[in-house]
Formats: structure tokens, sequence, C-alpha cells
């Protein structure tokens, strides 16, 4: 029984393997969603990495910059494919040595 067994797998194995002729893959388009977690790498360069973990801030969403992106993904031959990804988030990114802004800027 387990010969039969183990036959059948070994032949499920060999069809799956030669059934793809062709490599080239096809288009293909994908929405992403960003965060972006400037605020909580800033506290890590100020109070350390110890005190963020102890704070339990590190993981708030709301801390976080949200943004968008789009990628597109098309095979060109069997051995080349083209990849493509534009991304964007609403940044409220603080800069040394000017105010922080309060409103959101998509870049």
């Amino acid at each position: 029984m387990k010969k039969i067994l183990l036959s059948f797998i070994a032949l499920g194995l060999f069809i799956s393997a030669f059934s793809q002729n062709e490599y080239k893959k096809r288009p293909s388009l994908g929405v992403h969603f960003l965060l972006n977690d400037f605020k909580t790498a800033s506290d890590v360069r100020t109070i350390g990495l110890a005190n963020v973990i102890k704070s339990k801030l590190w993981h708030n969403t709301s801390r976080m910059s949200a943004g968008l992106a789009l990628s597109y993904l098309q095979g060109l031959s069997n051995h080349v494919d083209f990849a493509g990804t534009l991304s964007g988030s609403f940044l409220s990114y603080p800069v040394p040595g000017k105010p922080a802004s309060s409103s959101t800027n998509f870049c």
C-alpha cells in the first residue's frame, strides 16, 4: 500500500513539474497601502530603543503617515520581466530647523 501511495505522489509531482511550458509572466497590477513611521525612528535616536519599547508607542498606527503605491509587472520574454512601482505618501516629516507643518502634502 505504501508503494502505491508513494507512486501516486511521485507521479503527481512529476506531472506538475513539467506542466509549465512558457515562463513569461502575464501582466499584473497591484495596489499597496504604506505606513511610514518617522516618529518612532526619531524617538529611538533621542531616548533609545529600550525606552521606546517600554513606552509601547512604537506600534501605534495613529503616529504613522499613510501612503499608496501602484505596481505593474509584465513578462517581456521567458528571461526578462518589466516591473515598475509608483508610490506616494502623505508625510508630516520633521525637518531640523524648520517649523512642523500642520497640513499634509502628497509627495
